[in-house]
């Protein structure tokens, strides 16, 4: 159970840091953009 926590927490943090990065490069985020679409 502890393994499976860390490993979220982990996912969370590197969501966290593509959200920035996407803040910070317009062109990523339109990257983004057409994929959900």
């Amino acid at each position: 159970m502890n393994l499976v926590a860390e490993t979220y927490e982990d996912v969370a943090e590197k969501a966290l840091d593509d959200l920035r990065e996407e803040v910070g490069r317009p062109k990523i985020q339109h990257k983004k953009m057409s994929i959900y679409t």
